[in-house]
């Protein structure tokens, strides 16, 4: 995470939830830009939400 340009709370959260992610969700920064994230959140089995794919940009 080596992104000057971002804000001091944007890095300390992102370290956070790449240390401490949440049951069930998947995310992760860009290689390309910290701003944007990969996000993967997996719901219950044979729903419409079983693999749900986000991508998310913070401005």
């Amino acid at each position: 995470m080596a992104n000057s340009n971002l804000p001091r709370r944007i890095i300390k959260e992102t370290q956070r939830l790449l240390s401490e992610p949440a049951p069930g969700i998947s995310a992760s920064p860009s290689e390309e830009n910290m701003r944007y994230f990969n996000v993967m959140i997996l719901g219950p089995t044979q729903s419409p939400y079983e693999v749900y794919h986000i991508n998310r940009s913070y401005v």
